[in-house]
């Protein structure tokens, strides 16, 4: 496939932020087999276990027409400036007591689901969950590792999420922002105070 072993993802994106997962899966089933889909904030990676059903997609999809936006489909670029930039801040990140977890459902995915989904490994001291993504803090950095390695590349519900370290960079990001924000709009909770939804 274009650009790697494996399976290569396409890009899928232009779409209403309000688009399903769903609903992009239907629209490349018709082609063939989905592997996954990796949905992001107005766009998504849908993996297709057959090449040749990824370019009839592309081919078919390109352009159409989904509510007011015209998709834009394409094998996904591997090799880009921001794919480099993302990888080497990955690979130089350290184990954190903060995880990051994202490509769950927006719609159906609760705080309790993931608390669920992620219990075992240790005590979650908070969740923040923000669309399709999430921020999840554990009672030490070695809880946090036994859960990523668990559960990076798990199912959920329908998804496969992603699971990696919080990365602080300099000058804020990560949990660190997302902490200052969500205290003054009072939206961290704290995990043992919840009993469901």
């Amino acid at each position: 496939m274009p650009g790697g072993e494996g399976i290569q993802p396409i890009y899928c994106g232009n779409f209403e932020y309000d688009l399903h997962m769903r609903e992009i899966e239907r629209m490349f089933d018709q082609y063939g087999r989905v592997d996954h889909i990796a949905m992001k904030t107005g766009f998504a990676f849908v993996y297709m276990e057959d090449e040749r059903d990824g370019n009839d997609a592309i081919r078919d999809l390109n352009g159409k027409q989904v509510g007011r936006r015209a998709l834009k489909v394409q094998w996904a670029k591997g090799a880009g400036p921001t794919k480099a930039k993302e990888d080497k801040r990955f690979d130089q990140s350290k184990p954190t007591d903060t995880l990051f977890i994202c490509n769950f459902d927006q719609r159906i995915t609760r705080y309790s689901d993931l608390e669920s989904h992620f219990s075992g490994f240790g005590r979650v001291m908070r969740v923040h969950m923000k669309r399709n993504f999430a921020f999840m803090e554990f009672d030490s950095v070695g809880a946090a590792q036994a859960a990523l390695e668990a559960r990076d590349q798990t199912r959920m519900g329908q998804a496969v999420i992603t699971v990696q370290y919080n990365v602080e960079e300099a000058g804020g990001g990560g949990m660190v922002a997302v902490k200052a924000e969500a205290e003054e709009e009072a939206l961290l909770v704290a995990a043992p105070a919840r009993q469901g939804d």
